[in-house]
């Protein structure tokens, strides 16, 4: 995995993007956009479309966005619309931000400001910032004020100012940062002490209690995703996971001990240290340069930890 691939490889890989097992394919899908042939363009937009594990669809279209030519470009834009997984138009929309071209700014756009997921908003923001386009900003500054989810709004107001900045709009951005302030401020402060802080008021427990299952919930629906893109016997610490989902510790052990009592993940709790050492089958380990290029490609696409 990884690796240079010569054309005997980029055959076998190719019959593999329609093998049974989910996670062949989804491998085969995610090593193909390594091998710098147009060639293999046409079946990953074949599984983009069509495969029916969303995780698969997933690195077809990073693999996609990592190939980066124009039929690529043009059936990420087309899956964007079509594709009813909201984790896979998330990394649809990080794939055209890294592609970093102005013809995306309009559907990614249209994502930010009407896309019924919050980490598919969040992504549309990162890939604007991304692209670099003078047309995003009023769009960023409506969803920093008005976005329902904080960490929408916050993600918008960072690639807001950084915008700003990279397009020379030094006037208006101070504006901006004025009428930013004035409706967030208090959100925002708010926010950073409120989530899944117990009270000793009953509703203020049960609200607590609410809000701890539905991001119990969260973090199941997207954990196993990002932890394909871990290695065996790779430590992940939970502070880094509470990055990714804003909440402590013990939310996020009661959302592993789930996962792995359905065997949906592969791993165990070091709850001394407080983190998640991963296990992958034998097939799946990697090589030390295959790792590093591992950590690379997550980083890219913001999967780090």
């Amino acid at each position: 995995m990884f690796e240079y691939l010569n054309n005997e490889k980029i055959e076998k890989i190719l019959e593999e993007l329609t093998h049974k097992s989910e996670n062949v394919r989804s491998q085969a899908a995610l090593s193909l956009g390594w091998c710098e042939q147009t060639r293999v363009v046409e079946p990953l937009i074949e599984v983009l479309n069509n495969d029916p594990s969303p995780q698969v669809r997933i690195n077809a279209a990073m693999s996609l966005g990592e190939l980066g030519n124009q039929q690529a470009f043009e059936a990420l834009i087309k899956a964007l619309t079509k594709d009813k997984a909201a984790n896979v138009r998330a990394v649809i929309v990080y794939s055209l931000g890294l592609l970093g071209k102005d013809e995306a700014v309009k559907s990614i756009i249209e994502i930010l400001l009407n896309d019924l997921d919050s980490e598919t908003r969040r992504a549309a923001a990162e890939a604007l910032l991304e692209i670099g386009n003078s047309s995003a900003i009023k769009p960023l500054l409506y969803s920093t004020i008005h976005d329902k989810d904080e960490s929408v709004r916050f993600e918008a107001h960072k690639a807001l100012e950084a915008l700003c900045e990279i397009v020379d709009f030094p006037n208006q951005a101070e504006i901006l940062e004025k009428e930013i302030q004035r409706k967030i401020s208090k959100q925002v402060q708010s926010a950073e002490t409120e989530f899944l802080t117990p009270s000793p008021d009953e509703e203020r427990q049960k609200q607590f209690e609410e809000k701890r299952r539905r991001k119990i919930a969260e973090i199941i629906q997207g954990l196993p995703s990002l932890l394909e893109f871990a290695f065996d016997q790779e430590v992940i610490s939970f502070r880094e996971i509470g990055k990714e989902y804003d909440c402590d510790n013990r939310t996020i052990e009661l959302a592993l001990k789930e996962l792995i009592e359905r065997d949906t993940i592969q791993g165990y709790i070091d709850r001394e240290n407080s983190s998640f050492i991963v296990k992958k089958d034998e097939s799946f380990k990697l090589s030390p340069d295959a790792k590093e290029k591992l950590k690379l490609l997550r980083k890219k696409y913001g999967f780090d930890w």
